[in-house]
């Protein structure tokens, strides 16, 4: 059941190509910090910079939905887990106490070893710390979670909530507020755990740490809890930011078609503008054609009523001549 999308039970098929009703499981509820857009990531973030508004209706998150009644809802059943996951080691945590037990035996009196040789999870501090993550994994992962450490100390945990990705730091409380840039408590030698989301340096997110009446491993239901909370917010943030994208994109969009209408619609009336000029500027040409003419035919016809001395050949010659510059062109 890949993205919480429940697949037909055995024999559906059978059924709907027989003709007959087949029962169909309904959609559950979305989980937390899971995307409404199935599919791999690149395709997903394609699709949601064109969604149409019918779509994007549907994609609305529960208005509904309360971070309380969430936390509510799943710190009992991550309390269950935990009790349930005593006793087990994660395939992650493993891999580093092997790694530590082959450092351990490698190592001799006589033999000066690299800071990355020695072994991570000698002290107290550390086993506990390792235990506390491992706890954390395995309820997280039971409900659908996925973590990756990174480096064999397990420096950066990155938690994966469906398909949010949430960077985690579990370190003692100085190095917590030395990483931060907050103010050191005790010169920043506080020893007790404290588990940070990391957002960013300098601007770090939610700290759970060890309280003087409730220590860490007695706080990770509710710490696993806030981080599927926190994945649903952060979802939402994300799907508000892509809304309000694909809101912006369509107004620019409208406004670009506008602007273009815009200017087909003056290119047009520049075109009808030219070509009325050039038919007003033939008119006036022909007219004045038509007055030339008038006025040379005038003319002739002047000389030829007063003007008896002159040689009636020649006169007749340059009068056809002056009568063809007079006739105008076709109208």
């Amino acid at each position: 059941m890949k993205a919480a999308i429940p697949t037909p039970p055995a024999g559906y098929w059978t059924q709907v190509r027989a003709g007959r009703d087949a029962a169909r499981t309904p959609l559950p509820p979305r989980p937390l910090g899971m995307s409404c857009l199935v599919g791999p990531v690149g395709q997903r973030h394609r699709a949601a910079k064109s969604l149409d508004l019918a779509v994007e209706r549907r994609m609305a998150p529960d208005p509904n939905w309360s971070r309380a009644r969430a936390r509510n809802f799943m710190v009992p059943r991550f309390a269950n887990l935990l009790r349930a996951a005593r006793g087990r080691r994660h395939p992650l945590i493993k891999a580093r106490l092997q790694r530590d037990r082959e450092l351990r035996l490698q190592a001799g009196p006589e033999r000066l070893l690299l800071p990355f040789e020695k072994p991570f999870f000698g002290s107290r501090l550390e086993k506990r710390r390792l235990f506390i993550l491992n706890r954390l994994i395995l309820i997280c992962e039971a409900e659908g979670a996925r973590f990756s450490l990174t480096g064999w100390r397990a420096d950066l945990i990155t938690a994966t909530i469906n398909h949010v990705a949430i960077t985690l730091q579990l370190e003692e409380m100085g190095v917590i507020q030395r990483a931060a840039n907050s103010a050191k408590r005790s010169g920043g030698n506080d020893r007790r755990l404290a588990l940070m989301v990391v957002k960013r340096p300098g601007s770090p997110g939610r700290i759970w740490q060890d309280l003087d009446d409730s220590r860490m491993e007695a706080q990770l239901p509710a710490i696993a809890s806030e981080l599927f909370v926190l994945a649903e917010e952060r979802y939402r943030h994300r799907l508000e930011g892509e809304q309000a994208w694909r809101v912006a994109a369509r107004l620019g969009n409208l406004r670009s078609a506008e602007a273009h209408a815009a200017e087909r619609e003056q290119e047009r009336r520049a075109s009808e503008e030219a070509v009325e000029n050039m038919r007003i500027q033939r008119l006036l040409a022909e007219a004045r054609a038509f007055h030339d003419a008038q006025l040379i035919k005038t003319y002739v016809d002047h000389l030829r009523a007063h003007s008896p001395e002159m040689n009636e050949t020649a006169f007749e010659q340059w009068a056809r001549w002056a009568m063809s510059v007079a006739t105008p062109g076709p109208v």
